[in-house]
């Protein structure tokens, strides 16, 4: 539905050209807003405003995965879970099984608006605004960044292809993320 709860329709000229929108926003913030608050059997809203808000989502996972990277100076060639050296690590790599469990379940639930806002609020709430601002006064945390970093793109995969895969890429992997395993 259209922002004002109408139907979208020709006779009432109150439709989003989904090619319009892919080419000012991205296609990866359209697959967002189209994806983000639904429910299933519910109609969802709609508007230009919700897709202009996933693209700031979408900027800020490719900002942060830039920062990660940039810390990390070489993506390493195994990942495997890091033991914790401080109680944010802890913390983020508790939160981060938590939301992985979650965003497994509802995705094969099918439940992706569910999913979407899982992974919404621990990317930015939880690591872009807590914990990457403690990491900048902590140090040794490259491990931690590694692990959270390729467990985020595998989570994000499925609903944001494009910037995903250019990070994985941007990481020096040879393999493509579309390929990867699931994290568990």
């Amino acid at each position: 539905r259209a922002a004002d709860g109408r139907k979208f329709s020709k006779s009432l000229d109150n439709g989003i050209d989904p090619l319009d929108m892919s080419e000012r926003y991205g296609t990866d913030a359209l697959r967002f807003a189209l994806l983000n608050g639904t429910t299933p059997g519910n109609d969802a809203r709609f508007s230009e405003e919700k897709v202009e808000t996933a693209r700031n989502l979408v900027n800020k996972l490719w900002n942060m995965s830039r920062f990660l990277l940039g810390k990390m100076g070489s993506w390493p060639n195994t990942i495997q879970e890091p033991e914790p050296k401080t109680l944010a690590d802890r913390w983020i790599i508790s939160r981060l099984h938590k939301v992985t469990e979650d965003v497994t379940r509802l995705l094969d639930e099918q439940n992706f608006g569910s999913a979407t806002d899982v992974l919404r609020e621990f990317t930015w709430n939880d690591v872009a605004d807590w914990y990457l601002e403690i990491a900048k006064v902590e140090e040794g945390k490259e491990e931690v960044f590694a692990y959270l970093l390729d467990t985020l793109l595998r989570l994000w995969h499925p609903i944001l292809p494009f910037v995903t895969e250019e990070i994985w890429r941007a990481s020096g992997r040879q393999s493509l993320l579309m390929v990867s395993e699931w994290p568990t």
